[in-house]
């Protein structure tokens, strides 16, 4: 609380902060006051604050409601494209499903996608569209800002031992070994190694962001023989789709699927990222390792953009434990498309508390004993109407008093904070 309302908005060090928040401090009001005066804000005139006349600068950093992808896309000399760019986001994240985001770039070539939302490590691919099938782009994504880290070496000084800590610590050792020594007169023995079987689990395909496919097609020497594209490896083999026309024109249809646009033409996948029918022409029979075709609600995972259907196309790689994470670009080495990892928010996780049977006072089969310093932590508690709430957690076999810290803030922003002390007897 004292950080939040005085020392955040004073320059240089506030010695004892929360001196000025104590409710049994007569004199915490007043010598604010001093603090304030003597340290507070400088250069204004109350005359100009009071009618609302003094200058407000441009914000510096402007208030981030979510992550943000910014960079520039230029042609490969470094010069601005002459029309508009328009760029195509794509994160793809573990357990979570894709999120695609559309935008244009300035006259500079300068792109942004702001208030995003994924947690943990995530892959961003941007791909860039200039005119009509141009992708002749240059795509350089801003350097991610990290904080810095002030590293302070602090001299080494023994410090006195407290005897009632030295008592404690006797104590927990003298319980860890009548474990031990109960293991042994249990005559515990250890257990031979044991050999599972199961099987095999297909490995975790990083370019395939959709579950199982209806149809797929292995490309062989049998099946791509005399084939010009993988259209050709696709024709008359896969129930429902048509593929008519010979290369470069071909005409696609998937039967039975109808999209909201009014189109025909299904979404087509080179690596997980989405093209065109010309990019997926000019790829070789020859280093495409496997066709999958989606169908009705296997590609509801796109959306509208999957409403005909979708012709994922994975390309072969020279070993099988390579890692997509550190691909620079996906699939094909096409110019237009960048792909990076970005470290999103930190995923929800649950403190570990455990559980202890309440039937009586002894505990379920463990029979250890518990001395954790941290007891209870919960991240998230919401009062009812009148203000109150409530938490249960078990307590630990240390004779001790606990200390229980609250700190909170209520929707307008107005920081609370609380704390209780409770002895816990054996």
């Amino acid at each position: 609380m004292s950080y939040l309302l005085l020392s955040s908005d004073l320059h240089g060090a506030v010695e004892q902060p929360g001196y000025y928040f104590d409710p049994a401090n007569a004199n915490a009001a007043p010598h604010l006051d001093l603090l304030l005066m003597t340290q507070g804000w400088r250069r204004f005139v109350w005359r100009e604050v009071l009618a609302d006349s003094l200058p407000r600068p441009d914000p510096r950093f402007l208030v981030e409601q979510g992550l943000s992808v910014t960079g520039t896309v230029r042609r490969p000399n470094g010069n601005p494209f002459e029309k508009k760019v328009g760029l195509t986001l794509m994160t793809t994240a573990k357990n979570a499903p894709p999120v695609f985001v559309t935008r244009e770039a300035d006259a500079d070539g300068r792109f942004g996608f702001y208030n995003l939302d994924f947690s943990d490590s995530t892959t961003v691919l941007v791909q860039a569209i200039a005119g009509k099938g141009n992708r002749e782009g240059v795509i350089r994504f801003d350097a991610f800002a990290e904080p810095g880290v002030n590293e302070m070496r602090v001299p080494f000084n023994p410090v006195p031992l407290d005897p009632s800590a030295l008592t404690e610590y006797q104590k927990r050792s003298q319980d860890w070994l009548a474990i031990e020594r109960q293991l042994k007169l249990s005559n515990a023995t250890t257990l031979k190694g044991v050999t599972v079987k199961a099987k095999k689990i297909d490995p975790f395909e990083g370019r395939r962001i959709y579950g199982q496919a209806g149809s797929s097609i292995k490309v062989d020497q049998i099946n791509s023989s005399g084939a010009m594209s993988v259209l050709d490896v696709i024709r008359g083999r896969v129930t429902g789709v048509n593929v008519s026309g010979s290369f470069p024109n071909y005409s696609v249809t998937i039967r039975g699927i109808s999209s909201i646009r009014g189109g025909s033409q299904p979404l087509f996948l080179l690596d997980g990222m989405p093209v065109d029918l010309q990019s997926l022409l000019s790829i070789s029979v020859t280093d495409v390792e496997q066709i999958d075709i989606l169908k009705g609600a296997e590609a509801a995972i796109f959306g509208v953009c999957g409403g005909n259907g979708v012709i994922a196309v994975l390309t072969k790689r020279g070993n099988s434990n390579y890692d997509y994470g550190q691909q620079k670009t996906p699939g094909a080495s096409a110019p237009g498309v960048e792909k990076m990892r970005r470290v999103g928010f930190a995923p929800t996780r649950e403190f570990y508390a455990p559980v202890y049977d309440r039937s009586g006072n002894s505990r379920s089969s463990d029979s250890r004993p518990d001395f954790r310093a941290t007891l209870h932590w919960a991240p998230f508690v919401q009062t009812d109407a009148e203000g109150k709430a409530t938490v249960h957690f078990f307590a630990s076999d240390a004779t001790t008093t606990v200390r229980v810290g609250v700190q909170g803030a209520t929707p307008s922003g107005k920081p609370g904070t609380g704390g209780a002390t409770f002895r816990v007897e054996p």
